[in-house]
């Protein structure tokens, strides 16, 4: 995993999106690479809105500089 993370990290992403049931993943990545202006994102959280969290990790995917295919999420 850590070698995964490092690899993907060297090709200069700094926005990780966990898609699965709860976000233990990130909080692994984060302190793998602790380092400042990494995003660690969950896809869903245990407790929360799915939509909320969801939408709220394409926010911080859009504000980082990704583009977003509105028309497609629309639908």
């Amino acid at each position: 995993f850590a070698q995964g993370i490092a690899t993907i990290h060297a090709s200069e992403c700094t926005v990780f999106i966990e898609i699965g049931p709860a976000p233990v993943l990130t909080g692994m990545g984060s302190r793998i690479l602790p380092e400042e202006g990494l995003r660690w994102l969950p896809s869903l959280r245990k407790g929360s809105d799915e939509w909320t969290t969801l939408l709220a990790a394409l926010a911080a995917c859009y504000t980082a500089g990704a583009a977003v295919d509105w028309a497609a999420f629309d639908r």
